[in-house]
């Protein structure tokens, strides 16, 4: 009997291992996919989980790429009139009929928008900025640069977070 549940055992270890194992090769595990960048002179390191995604709404072209951390989380979406996500390109603030880029940051499921970060402040006039260049891009990945500033969206005066020495690699999904 007990020769039978060690046989037992064994095989389930083996499957779950094995399960496990084909798991991780699923997605975007490499641990080289990353978001990074200085806030306020400290580093933060997005690579729980990146991603790219195109779409095409309002005849525009959109190119999103997120990255989260293990408790917080940043989005940049970029806009252009034509499709040139392409090496060499840069994007700011100011994107074509009247979209503009972004990049957003907050807690992971945080419901209040209140408590997340903006490079957009809707609550008066601040100094937007946001620089995007891609450097690379292949049909499977895509790597650059960004820095701007992040606007926590709440009244009174600006809560307000500098955001340097970005850099992205992505896969797309």
């Amino acid at each position: 009997m007990t020769k039978r549940k060690f046989t037992g055992l064994f095989i389930f270890l083996v499957f779950a291992a094995t399960f496990i194992a084909c798991n991780k090769d699923n997605g975007n595990t490499n641990p080289a996919y990353q978001i990074k960048a200085d806030f306020d002179g400290s580093e933060k390191v997005f690579s729980v989980l990146t991603s790219a995604a195109e779409s095409t709404p309002d005849n525009l072209f959109n190119l999103t790429l997120f990255g989260i951390g293990a408790t917080e989380s940043i989005s940049l979406h970029l806009w252009s009139d034509k499709d040139d996500f392409v090496a060499g390109k840069t994007f700011t603030i100011t994107g074509p009929a009247g979209k503009e880029n972004a990049m957003a940051y907050g807690l992971n499921g945080a419901s209040d928008s209140t408590q997340s970060y903006y490079s957009h402040f809707k609550y008066g006039t601040v100094a937007e900025q946001l620089d995007c260049t891609i450097t690379e891009r292949t049909p499977t990945y895509i790597k650059g640069t960004f820095s701007g500033k992040l606007y926590k969206n709440q009244t009174g005066i600006p809560q307000k977070i500098e955001v340097t020495n970005g850099s992205f690699f992505v896969p797309f999904d």
